[in-house]
């Protein structure tokens, strides 16, 4: 263990933005929730304003490196053999594809605690080409013969899913997120306020919260909602949030010159806003264990999602919402339609994951899940 007897954990993401960034917000939970005295987080990401102010206002030790965004180089690993050295570091929690397979590689040297936090997806996905996946699954053999590479997932389908793609981690241990409030100055939009209390006299209110991207598969929740309304024409639907594919939507949404649908942008502290919607719609390909679900939860709104990741092992169990298989259209619009028309089950629903949340998923199941495990894994000799 380093010479401050704290647990020194480097923390190695990619894709983190800050914004609709639920690996983030995850990365925030740890920093913000495990016992200061006993932990130390440092992140190692390729940079951004609105997570470096984030992190100084938490005094948070961070290291700039654009290079992550780049290919493999000589010139990366030994930035990173420098920093993890330096740093004497304890545990190296790596928070995508790209980073566990550096971080296991330059581990081969340094012979340290490595753990993989899978969010969502690992090797076969369809970012990856069959030729990339081939040399990554090359690379996956490698660090693990050379390393015990332990893996945490969001959600118990995550473990299944992770275990069923590969057998080479030493250990998969699953955690539940649950009701984690990360304290920091949360500013709101009164003029977002007044807009959504206004719309909310007159319809009932849908919103999609999270990246526009292809995973998160928006067009469906637009498709879905424009479905619904051909029945139901006091419905609107607010997107929030940006993404890759905002244009494409906006674009789609324009030709087949659809109604009551509104793009709000990214917003800060989304989530605070979640108490004027009635229905929480996510359409997504592929999830670990989304963190809009969680919020959702909290706020007492009803939950409809494809049946991805974790999310009906919550949803079903919980009685919070409804699932829907991403590739059965018509069970969507049907599921949509039954939300739509039952208050009583929406007010249920809502009741039902707030009960759950402040029970069952609490933030000290969180904090005392991931102290024991750093703490565990430090000692296993």
């Amino acid at each position: 263990m380093n010479n401050k007897n704290k647990i020194k954990i480097c923390h190695i993401a990619k894709n983190i933005t800050g914004k609709e960034d639920g690996v983030f917000k995850h990365l925030l939970s740890q920093i913000n929730l495990l016992d200061n005295d006993r932990f130390e987080h440092i992140l190692i990401f390729p940079g951004g304003d609105v997570i470096e102010n984030i992190l100084d206002n938490f005094n948070v030790k961070y290291y700039v490196i654009p290079e992550l965004n780049e290919k493999l180089s000589i010139r990366l690993f030994r930035k990173f053999y420098r920093i993890l050295k330096q740093e004497s570091i304890d545990i190296i929690n790596t928070h995508s594809l790209k980073s566990y397979i550096l971080g296991g590689l330059i581990n081969v040297l340094l012979r340290k605690k490595i753990v993989y936090s899978y969010h969502g997806h690992f090797i076969r996905n369809e970012y990856n080409s069959i030729f990339e996946q081939k040399i990554y699954y090359i690379l996956h053999l490698i660090v693990t013969l050379f390393n015990r590479v332990y893996a945490l997932t969001p959600s118990m389908k995550s473990k299944e899913l992770l275990k069923a793609e590969t057998k080479r981690f030493s250990k998969i241990d699953f955690y539940y997120h649950g009701n984690v409030e990360v304290k920091h100055p949360k500013e709101l939009n009164n003029d977002l306020i007044q807009k959504l209390s206004e719309l909310r006299k007159q319809f009932l209110l849908i919103g999609y919260l999270g990246r526009l991207d292809r995973e998160k598969n928006v067009k469906l929740a637009v498709q879905l909602f424009s479905e619904a309304k051909k029945y139901k024409e006091n419905i609107f639907l607010l997107i929030f949030g940006s993404g890759e594919e905002d244009d494409e939507i906006k674009n789609f949404v324009l030709e087949n010159e659809l109604k009551n649908i509104s793009f709000l942008g990214y917003i800060k502290n989304a989530e605070s806003y979640m108490n004027y919607l009635d229905i929480i719609i996510l359409t997504s390909k592929r999830e670990g264990m989304p963190m809009v679900l969680w919020e959702a939860m909290k706020n007492g709104v009803p939950f409809l999602s494809t049946n991805v990741g974790g999310i009906p092992e919550i949803v079903e169990s919980e009685k919070c919402g409804l699932v829907f298989d991403q590739n059965d259209f018509e069970d969507g619009l049907k599921k949509l339609l039954k939300l739509i028309d039952d208050e009583n089950l929406r007010r249920k629903f809502g009741e039902n994951g707030r009960k759950a949340l402040l029970t069952k998923y609490t933030s000290d199941n969180f904090k005392n899940f991931f102290e024991n495990y750093y703490t565990e894994l430090v000692n296993e000799k």
